[in-house]
């Protein structure tokens, strides 16, 4: 009801010049985020609408706020943040799509709050993994989480929280940001630059397939760019145990001449090194938990 009176005054019932769509009828309005991803929610609201609206649901996009964690969701039991991997996040995400693309084909879908803290005695907190601590494994489970929010077919997605409120504080969000406190003159954090990294490798591609890797540990999703016959493959261990796997070999068409971009945790370009390859022209790579990206020529018209 909220929405059908913000939208349009509920299609005119409350009087001239009420909604966002009177004073710019292309305005893209955003639905408020619900505080989990409740597809129920939106059934509810799709319902009403049929029943009290002449002109269809009441939002242009649909907006959902989801937090990985052993709790499943943002509630007052969270107890410890979990990878969007472990979250089956992808497939929570795939399932709204569906209902989108089938019931309110059209509209938009945001994820606009996700994220992680760094301090490990938040309720949204990661914890150290092996070798990585908290601020490493915070960057790489964004970077997975865009990975696996793009491959689910969403059309945007904001991280949770820009910048840090009080880290040292365990309250949940307090140390989600990508960079430090004003204090601290908002010094970036490993986050920053990953996710900066991955913006500036990924800008202009689009999700289009995830590739079998016969490994039960590693994902690869391929991304192609429309105004270049290029694409990108991102590969990473989907697992949350510091796992390493050496000399993974990865063949596939077009290879020749391929770029192997690696995040950076101090620049906000990735560094790109040219493929190795094995005699029979597998390109050769270590895969762990942070993913690595592979650029290569693209023959777009292949499947």
């Amino acid at each position: 009801a909220m929405c059908s009176a913000d939208i349009d005054g509920h299609e005119g019932a409350l009087g001239s010049g009420h909604g966002a769509k009177s004073a710019d009828p292309e305005m893209n309005f955003v639905m408020a985020g619900l505080a989990g991803m409740s597809l129920e929610y939106i059934k509810a609201m799709k319902l009403w609408s049929d029943w009290n609206r002449n002109s269809g649901f009441p939002a242009d996009v649909l907006n959902f706020h989801h937090y990985s964690n052993v709790s499943g969701g943002q509630d007052a039991n969270l107890k410890q943040a979990i990878s969007p991997e472990d979250d089956s996040l992808k497939y929570k995400l795939t399932e709204i799509v569906d209902y989108r693309d089938r019931y309110l084909p059209g509209k938009e879908i945001w994820l606009s709050e996700f994220g992680y803290d760094t301090n490990p005695n938040s309720p949204q907190g990661v914890k150290p993994i092996g070798e990585n601590d908290v601020f490493e494994v915070q960057a790489q489970w964004l970077v997975r989480s865009f990975l696996e929010i793009a491959a689910a077919g969403l059309d945007r997605a904001h991280i949770y929280f820009f910048a840090d409120l009080n880290a040292k504080n365990p309250n949940k969000f307090n140390s989600s940001g990508l960079v430090n406190e004003k204090w601290f003159k908002y010094q970036p954090k490993v986050s920053w630059y990953y996710v900066y990294c991955l913006k500036n490798a990924l800008t202009g591609y689009r999700f289009t397939s995830e590739i079998a890797s016969n490994h039960k540990d590693i994902n690869i999703y391929k991304f192609e760019k429309d105004d270049e016959a290029s694409c990108i493959y991102a590969l990473w261990s989907k697992t949350s145990s510091d796992n390493k796997i050496s000399n993974y070999k990865f063949q596939i068409d077009d290879m020749e001449g391929a770029k192997v971009l690696e995040l950076s945790s101090t620049d906000i370009t990735p560094t790109s090194t040219d493929a190795r390859y094995d005699d029979a022209k597998n390109i050769i790579v270590d895969i762990s938990e942070k993913p690595i990206f592979i650029l290569t020529p693209c023959n777009t018209s292949k499947p």
